[in-house]
């Protein structure tokens, strides 16, 4: 049975699609201002309940998690996995890893030095919980980093589609398309989301669309070096 005929516009809508996935994490503000019991006039504040934090991003993370699967059962039924991403972990991406986590503290130290704030961020994110949520900071904390491994997964995933309608319309293989993809998408929206730290954001995004292509497709590669970027 021969592979169905997608075409590259194909790719980039899911990849949209996956971006508008991340974004419903705004609608469920409303959801959680409920649990929390917040003011309609605070329907867009952080939860000052720890447990209305933890319900934001339980269900932040069910819709996220059902979007990537319901895009990975899209991809195998079509037959079309090996074209866009790879799971299994060779010697090259040991290698990778390593100049990746390199990148990482360096990048971090540098953004430290430059914001005046202390490394690693999971410690200070921590501290921060501490001063809003007490004793029960440290649940919080391990939701928040969850949180980060879904996003990171959907984050890889956009940058498989954008790097695939990129080498079909150009047929330029070696170009980061996915790099371009994402700094415009989920980059970019940070500028809305959080003006601070959005040149740092797009960098970022920038950063792991190269290395998706430098690792050849490696789902996992890019995703660990992701999520270390928003934790150290």
């Amino acid at each position: 049975m021969s592979k169905p005929d997608i075409k590259p516009l194909t790719y980039l809508l899911i990849a949209l699609i996956l971006f508008s996935f991340l974004g419903l994490e705004f609608p469920v503000f409303l959801l959680s201002r409920l649990v929390d019991g917040r003011g309609a006039d605070q329907v867009f504040s952080w939860p000052v309940n720890w447990y209305g934090a933890i319900f934001h991003w339980s269900v932040t993370m069910l819709i996220w998690g059902a979007g990537a699967l319901g895009v990975y059962g899209w991809v195998k039924k079509r037959g079309v996995l090996a074209e866009l991403i790879r799971f299994d972990f060779d010697q090259q991406d040991s290698l990778l890893l390593l100049v990746g986590l390199l990148f990482v503290i360096v990048y971090q130290v540098v953004y430290s030095r430059m914001s005046g704030l202390a490394i690693p961020q999971i410690w200070r994110e921590y501290q921060g919980f501490q001063n809003m949520y007490g004793g029960q900071a440290w649940i919080v904390s391990i939701f928040q980093n969850l949180y980060y491994l879904v996003e990171f997964a959907l984050v890889v995933i956009m940058i498989a589609f954008f790097q695939r309608a990129g080498e079909m319309w150009t047929k330029l293989n070696w170009f980061p398309w996915g790099a371009l993809g994402l700094g415009l998408t989920w980059g970019m929206i940070h500028m809305v989301t959080n003006p601070q730290g959005a040149l740092g954001v797009i960098v970022w995004a920038v950063f792991l669309g190269i290395l998706f292509n430098l690792a050849k497709k490696s789902f996992f590669l890019t995703w660990i070096i992701g999520v270390l970027g928003f934790i150290i």
